[in-house]
């Protein structure tokens, strides 16, 4: 093997570390995501039935307690399609690392075209641009920009 096979190789198999890392990343955090659904349920159900003062103090305080553990859980599912494009992201370059046979510009091509498209919120798309060397103009992506703070379940 070529010196130039050699550091390729250990450049996937950093990369297959990088995806092995994220993969586990996302079975522990699924588990506790769970868990966390179940006893918001748990609690909703324990609350419904309160009536009289203190109990209605206590199920107000209940109730924005599980809306916070919502937002929590909102934010998460945004991270995971992020990682979940990191994955895919790193997966196609280990493709393009593989294949020296192959014409690479045309590849960095299409993932740069593939990349530019899965960005939603302007935060990911000026991201983008930074890094690619390109001006952010505002309306980079495919998808609708939402607000810094907005999140929502998809």
């Amino acid at each position: 093997m070529s010196t130039e096979a050699d550091e390729r190789q250990s450049l996937v198999n950093a990369l297959e570390l990088v995806l092995a890392q994220v993969r586990m990343s996302f079975a522990e955090a699924d588990g506790h995501v769970c868990e966390a659904f179940e006893a918001i349920a748990d609690i909703r159900a324990a609350t419904t039935g309160l009536c009289g003062t203190d109990q209605d103090a206590l199920a107000q305080r209940l109730d924005g307690n599980i809306k916070r553990a919502v937002h929590a859980l909102q934010f998460y599912d945004r991270l995971s399609q992020r990682l979940g494009h990191v994955e895919e992201n790193l997966r196609e370059v280990i493709g393009i690392v593989e294949n020296a046979d192959e014409d690479h510009s045309e590849l960095w091509q299409k993932l740069q075209g593939r990349l530019r498209s899965v960005y939603s919120t302007e935060q990911e798309q000026a991201l983008f641009c930074a890094f690619s060397g390109r001006e952010y103009t505002g309306s980079e992506g495919a998808g609708g920009a939402s607000g810094a703070g907005d999140v929502e379940l998809f």
